[in-house]
């Protein structure tokens, strides 16, 4: 029935990255899997705890290939039959596969591109004063445990007549820099306008197919997108599955097909 659909939806999670040496939360320890929280930066501790774990994160997906579910989702896109990535994963693996680009930041309006991220991209640290402000994240900034200022804020500090430190420090506020991904307790991520509006122009599309891959659903946002989705594709004649270790929630009441395995070998 998949080989027929165009329009195809894919949701997906940390499990498509699990082959390629990404931890996903369900194997991280409990202490780790806490720092993913906005409140880890209010305590020097935290923060230097969690820039730790985000150095160590990314050497593994500077190492990683991608996986044959990576390589599957980019050969639809290849075909022309993906209409549009929805990744919960901030390793960007899946965005360096061709045709499967995103952009950053989302914009708000369109033009949008075939993969969204949701959770952000690790890969990538923006400003907390100007969040334009963007840059490659580079582990040396980080291993020193403390949140390193925005370059490009002091350069324009300079270029305007901040002579002395006392006088640049005073000036800079917040212009510190953070991996630009949501974390639990944000009030408002970055690109939440964006993604709703993408989610909303995908509602109005004729969606041939759904696959949940690689994800519990356990973030409430994730799920309700996936259930809404779900259904317009049922009503319009399209076909929806879930493929996870874990079988989907109880109350996810519109898949046509559940399989329980590893995305990798089903």
């Amino acid at each position: 029935a998949l080989r027929e659909k165009k329009n195809i939806i894919v949701i997906a999670g940390a499990g498509i990255s699990a082959s390629a040496g990404i931890p996903t939360f369900e194997t991280e320890s409990k202490k780790r899997r806490d720092l993913f929280r906005a409140s880890t930066y209010n305590t020097d501790a935290g923060t230097a705890s969690f820039n730790g774990v985000l150095c160590d994160m990314y050497h593994l997906i500077e190492r990683a290939s991608p996986t044959q579910t990576h390589l599957v989702i980019a050969a639809l896109a290849k075909e022309r039959r993906l209409l549009r990535l929805y990744t919960q994963n901030i390793d960007g693996i899946d965005t360096r596969q061709p045709l499967m680009e995103t952009d950053i930041p989302l914009l708000r309006n369109g033009p949008w591109p075939q993969t969204v991220q949701l959770h952000g991209d690790l890969r990538t640290i923006h400003c907390l004063k100007d969040p334009t402000h963007l840059a490659p994240f580079r582990p040396e900034l980080f291993d020193k445990g403390s949140q390193p200022g925005c370059a490009k804020c002091e350069k324009l500090e300079e270029e305007n007549g901040a002579k002395n430190e006392d006088e640049r420090r005073r000036r800079r506020g917040i212009s510190l820099v953070r991996p630009r991904i949501c974390l639990y307790e944000d009030d408002h991520y970055i690109d939440m306008d964006a993604i709703s509006n993408v989610q909303a122009a995908d509602y109005r599309m004729k969606v041939g197919a759904v696959i949940v891959v690689g994800t519990a659903l356990k973030v409430p946002g994730a799920k309700r997108f996936t259930q809404n989705i779900c259904r317009i594709a049922r009503n319009c004649g399209g076909f929806t599955a879930w493929i996870n270790l874990k079988p989907p929630p109880k109350d996810l009441d519109c898949l046509d097909l559940a399989i329980k395995g590893d995305c990798e070998t089903v």
